[in-house]
């Protein structure tokens, strides 16, 4: 009998002990669990009460992160106890800034002129080109290589901090080209890299050099936007494209990687395609340690760009895509869009709230 017990008491023992550890494990952190921002910039809101009512909007869908342009969405969206973001365009144009050069001939790609970009051409507007011809960014912008580029930045990321903004997103980081640009310091500075390595054909240098120059500028104001604010939220969104290496971001360090898996424009992408982007995305591997993935879904549904819609089910699968690869954050664009069509509007908050 008193065998029996002992032996009781231990198998209670093994019991508690496997239901502690089963317990003590980390819970497993379900999709769409995390930051999920929202972007605006087609809804009109000129005063204060106009922004909180969009902010409140987002947050009806399931959004729990704003990113706009207008004064009072710091506050509209701390009041509701989510975050707000800020765009900061480091390679924006300013007065005395060294904007980028073109090739020999690319000013006869569309987009150089922007009001003459043909239909047929389905421009992509800095995403991957669709046509065969080719395309540049309808717009041009500062070199990365500019020595001003950090000190304005700065400026921008304080003026965040001071407003109370939780985060910030990088953009316009790249070439209006995709590839380079052809100033006078970029040529300069890569006469020296192909000094230093001599040995590599001229294709793979340049490749090489043009992308370093856009991961050194990103990590190089991580550090020093931590310095001066360190408890700003770092987050980019990759754009425009980078075609020697489609993939380059994995080396940025940023605390949030923000990449195009669903560009806007037709023809949209095959959805194996989205697949692929997306695993990249969520699962890396990123050179920089405790960089987060964060894919971005772009919709576009009326006015100019009434071609570009996609459909409610084209939507819903986008979304399994995410929760399949296990995306916690991600972005999407544009909320007034989403909330003028009114089949979008439902997806987004069945998967978003799961009603």
């Amino acid at each position: 009998m008193i065998k029996f017990v002992a032996l009781a008491f231990i198998f209670q023992i093994i019991f508690f002990l496997s239901v502690s550890c089963a317990n003590s494990e980390p819970a497993k952190e379900m999709p769409l669990s995390g930051t999920k921002l929202i972007c605006v910039w087609s809804i009109e809101a000129e005063n204060p009460e106009a922004v909180e009512k969009g902010v409140e909007q987002a947050g009806s869908l399931g959004f729990n992160a704003v990113c706009w342009d207008r004064p009072g969405v710091v506050e509209a969206c701390h009041k509701l106890g989510m975050q707000a973001f800020a765009i900061i365009c480091p390679l924006e144009r300013r007065e005395g800034a060294q904007l980028q050069v073109l090739r020999p001939g690319e000013e006869k790609l569309p987009g150089f002129d922007r009001n003459s970009i043909p239909d047929e051409q389905y421009y992509q507007y800095g995403g991957e080109p669709a046509g065969e011809r080719g395309e540049i960014l309808d717009q041009n912008f500062t070199c990365p290589n500019d020595p001003g580029v950090a000190k304005y930045t700065l400026e921008q990321v304080e003026n965040c901090r001071n407003a109370g903004f939780d985060g910030i997103i990088w953009d316009f980081v790249g070439y209006r080209n995709y590839r380079s640009c052809e100033c006078a310091i970029c040529r300069e500075k890569f006469a020296n890299f192909r000094a230093r390595h001599p040995d590599m054909a001229e294709k793979e240098a340049r490749g090489s050099f043009y992308e370093q120059v856009l991961v050194d500028l990103y990590n190089a104001l991580y550090r020093e936007t931590k310095a001066l604010a360190p408890n700003l939220i770092i987050a980019n969104h990759i754009h425009p494209v980078y075609l020697p290496d489609l993939f380059y971001w994995n080396k940025v360090k940023v605390d949030y990687c923000g990449v195009t898996v669903s560009w806007f424009f037709k023809p949209h992408w095959s959805l194996e395609k989205v697949k692929n982007y997306t695993k990249k995305v969520v699962s890396g591997p990123y050179v920089e340690k405790d960089v987060t993935g964060m894919p971005m879904i772009g919709f576009y549904a009326d006015g100019q760009y009434a071609r570009d819609r996609k459909s409610a089910q084209r939507l819903k699968q986008e979304f399994e895509i995410l929760k399949e690869a296990g995306a916690r954050h991600f972005i999407m664009c544009e909320l007034g869009h989403i909330l003028r069509d009114k089949e979008a509007l439902k997806v987004v908050r069945e998967e978003l709230l799961n009603k």
